[in-house]
């Protein structure tokens, strides 16, 4: 993605300010001042964050979220746009360098632009980006990549309207083809990733519909295993397995190099095809060694796996009058407690997440 030229600086506890001038994206990995070592007692550090910006979804899908949890307005004690800056800015510090917005649903958040742009311009972020069901995306797109967006995730499980609807609970196939077919066509937008959760029975036979949809080079279409969560039923003969989504697609696929090795997707290309295949498969093919990812909730709480049974409450810190140093020390000694990966396949484990109050 091309980069603002202007940097913001953003205070250390010292006084001394980040490391400035050169563009970092252009020079690679940038040396951050008063940066702080930050890893897991396997090596890992973090450097992709997801911050869930709301808790509201226009949707209401059925992995996801329990139809009797309705949407309602943000809570009043909701991270506001200043302390979301001043805790992107800590984790640079900590070592992320690419952040993503999630929800909910990130585009009800009003302001999210100007917001996404501010932190864009933190130095020592190098890519921004937003998971989205692209409901909303269409009238907001040119904002978004003003403010220097490039990548955009969207959730798609189906292209039939009444398995749409009950997916989702809710109309709108159309709509969101509409937008992707508008993030495609944007010259500014570089990557458009279609996430489908693979459910069998409901969507299973949609995947050699959706893997004819890597005609475009732009395009990565990833397949991603349906995972157990809470409050939401979860039956584990629903789930098609990486290896049986490969079958079915019919074609022999090529693997792709990876810039990114962190990256929980492994793609691959169709001969005669422009785009790419990707597969997410959390529950039988684990990629806990190499994840690098760390959350903030839409309350203000950070998880160091998105399965993780203790998060910690950032927001109580921020407004107590914390010093950036004890914060940052709170992250890294959490961080530092990250397991060695998910217990998912354990009938016993009770750190299965509402999807939609972690941001996924």
């Amino acid at each position: 993605m091309q980069a603002e030229a202007t940097r913001i600086a953003v205070p250390s506890p010292s006084g001394r300010h980040l490391l400035s001038g050169v563009e970092p994206a252009l020079r690679g990995e940038p040396q951050i001042a008063d940066s702080v070592e930050c890893r897991d007692q396997f090596g890992r550090a973090p450097r992709y964050l997801r911050i869930s910006v709301t808790g509201r979804c226009n949707f209401r899908c059925l992995y996801c979220a329990p139809e009797s949890d309705e949407p309602g307005r943000p809570k009043a004690d909701a991270l506001t746009d200043g302390e979301i800056l001043r805790l992107v800015g800590l984790f640079v510090r900590a070592g992320v360098r690419k952040v993503r917005f999630t929800g909910g649903e990130p585009l009800l958040r009003h302001g999210l632009p100007a917001l996404m742009k501010s932190v864009q311009a933190l130095e020592g972020i190098q890519e921004i980006c937003i998971s989205t069901n692209a409901y909303l995306l269409e009238e907001h797109l040119d904002a978004l990549v003003d403010a220097g967006l490039a990548t955009v995730n969207i959730s798609c499980d189906t292209m039939r309207e009444d398995r749409f609807e009950r997916i989702t609970r809710r109309q709108g196939a159309a709509r969101v083809q509409s937008a992707i077919a508008a993030a495609l066509a944007h010259p500014q937008i570089q990557r458009v990733k279609i996430n489908m959760v693979v459910m069998r029975g409901i969507n299973d036979d949609e995947i050699p519909a959706f893997a004819g949809l890597c005609d475009n080079p732009k395009i990565d279409v990833r397949f991603i295993e349906f995972m157990p969560t809470a409050e939401v039923a979860y039956l584990r003969d629903m789930l098609v397995p990486e290896d049986e989504v490969r079958a079915r697609i019919g074609t022999p696929l090529v693997p792709v190099a990876l810039a990114d090795p962190s990256a929980p997707a492994r793609l691959w290309s169709i001969p005669g095809l422009s785009g790419r295949i990707g597969f997410i498969s959390t529950m039988t093919h684990k990629f806990c060694a190499r994840c690098d990812r760390i959350r903030v909730t839409a309350d203000g709480r950070i998880a160091n796996c998105l399965f993780a049974e203790s998060l910690l409450d950032l927001k109580a810190l921020l407004r107590s009058g914390a010093a950036d140093a004890e914060i940052l020390a709170a992250v890294v000694a959490y961080w530092s407690g990250k397991a060695a990966g998910h217990r998912l396949d354990d009938p016993d484990f009770l750190g299965r997440p509402t999807m939609i109050a972690v941001g996924g």
